[in-house]
């Protein structure tokens, strides 16, 4: 098998693999989710061809001391693990442009997370810790940042600095004032804001020119501001689950809009301006 490129292990009932996985020198993917695994052999850390590593929904506890070695590897997925903490080598990792380690039980943010400089797509939702520190705002290549679930009530001030983002999820945190640090993020194209007991999204919204996908769902709001017109690629908008009681105009406005989800917010009736949305294909 000195040949083998794709390794894929998927949803089976793994408690190890051999040592004699060191041996496979031509490995690029590894996917071996769904299993029972909670360690690696440390042999693992000859694959240096090896470039994606999808360990998600298993039982470690910690990411095996083989993998900060793998000097190529690009992506790599623990999520949904029991992982309580990342370890400093993973700053080593100059290689790695995904890392997915939501729905686990990490109580700190990696600090060392910055000096992998590279990465492009962090996914760290859904853990044990409830603040980002200020080094958060040194990934400066990130464009894909998921968030949710960490309990935030704000962002540190250098989170303005991730200005290459363009999605965002920082959804079902306790955001209740929108964070003045997310208008500075002019290349946002999606944001993912529902689950925050938001109660007013502030005029400066229109500072997010690019947006194309905006989710406020399950929030506490009761009007939504005029500047929304001025979101000229704005596609998408999903303001279910709130507490309006008319549509709102400013949305009416916003013709470039194609899917509006407006269910679950008691509308007790729907303006005639209605009618200029004529770009939408689903309300």
């Amino acid at each position: 098998m000195e040949g083998m490129e794709i390794l894929n292990i998927h949803g089976n009932d793994l408690t190890s693999l051999p040592e004699s996985m060191g041996e496979f020198m031509s490995l690029v993917i590894l996917i071996a989710s769904h299993n029972k695994l909670r360690g690696l052999p440390i042999s693992m850390e000859a694959l240096s061809t090896l470039e994606v590593l999808g360990m998600e929904n298993n039982l470690f506890k910690f990411v095996p001391v083989c993998v900060p070695k793998m000097s190529n590897l690009k992506m790599m997925s623990f999520s949904f693990n029991e992982i309580v903490e990342i370890q400093d080598d993973i700053g080593q990792m100059l290689a790695l442009d995904r890392l997915w380690l939501e729905g686990n039980k990490i109580d700190k943010f990696p600090e060392a997370l910055p000096l992998a400089i590279e990465i492009d797509d962090l996914r760290i939702g859904d853990n044990a810790f409830s603040g980002l520190p200020d080094c958060i705002g040194q990934l400066y290549g990130m464009r894909d940042l998921c968030i949710s679930k960490l309990k935030l009530h704000r962002l540190p001030d250098t989170f303005e600095w991730l200005y290459n983002l363009r999605t965002l999820d920082i959804g079902d945190n306790e955001l209740s004032v929108f964070p003045k640090e997310i208008m500075k993020l002019k290349n946002l194209r999606e944001l993912q804001y529902y689950g925050n007991a938001l109660k007013e999204l502030p005029e400066d919204i229109a500072n997010l020119e690019n947006l194309v996908v905006l989710n406020l769902k399950n929030n506490v709001l009761r009007t939504m501001p005029d500047s929304l017109a001025e979101l000229t690629n704005l596609r998408i908008l999903d303001i279910s689950a709130n507490q309006f009681r008319e549509f709102p105009l400013s949305v009416c406005g916003t013709v470039s809009l194609q899917y509006i989800d407006a269910a679950d917010c008691h509308i007790s009736s729907l303006p005639d301006e209605l009618g200029q949305l004529s770009n939408v294909q689903s309300l």
